[in-house]
């Protein structure tokens, strides 16, 4: 048995094991699990803070070092996203690898290329005068969206002709209106066309 309780936005696991060893539950908490709190707690904590960096929405957001848009102001962000690449880079498995020398790299790969291009891409954008950046714009729930309604004019055909799919555009840029579908697999945030 135990309980997580926060303190200061710190997360902490307060043990009842020595109960728990007495119990001989079967399904008990033993110091094996205990000994990986620390681990999952910063594991946790990265990716929560990567995913905060490539989901900025907020102009105005001064909430917390990651969940603001891109400028030139909040220089400290790029050295916390170098933080988190290289906590990435170092992560192993129980055997001892790196996570980015084994066949299951792809997701972990994904989140440093997609945190590298956001500070790439921002500093070709700052020079064309832009003054901030909100990642929130590059999720793909906006693609998935604009597809669905394409789908949507022909039957729900995922396999559309040419002519099929022109005759769909044509129909979205004339009524001006996309929307989602109940059954369908993201909602629509902030689309206004």
């Amino acid at each position: 048995v135990f309980m997580l309780i926060a303190f200061n936005g710190h997360w902490k696991i307060v043990l009842l094991q020595k109960l728990e060893e007495g119990l001989r539950a079967g399904t008990k908490l033993t110091k094996k699990y205990i000994l990986y709190q620390n681990n999952t707690v910063e594991f946790c904590l990265m990716f929560n803070n990567a995913f905060d960096i490539l989901n900025m929405r907020n102009q105005f957001a001064k909430r917390t070092i990651y969940k603001v848009p891109l400028t030139d102001k909040n220089y400290k962000l790029k050295a916390h996203t170098d933080n988190i690449i290289q906590y990435i880079s170092d992560f192993k498995t129980v055997q001892g690898l790196l996570i980015l020398k084994i066949y299951r790299k792809v997701g972990f790969l994904g989140f440093i290329i997609c945190l590298k291009n956001t500070f790439e891409l921002w500093y070709v954008l700052k020079q064309l005068e832009l003054n901030y950046l909100l990642t929130f714009k590059f999720n793909q729930n906006h693609l998935k969206t604009y597809f669905i309604a394409i789908r949507s004019r022909g039957g729900f055909n995922d396999n559309p002709n040419a002519q099929q799919f022109q005759t769909a555009y044509k129909r979205l840029i004339v009524r001006h209106e996309i929307s989602a579908l109940e059954k369908s697999n993201c909602l629509i945030n902030d689309i206004h066309i």
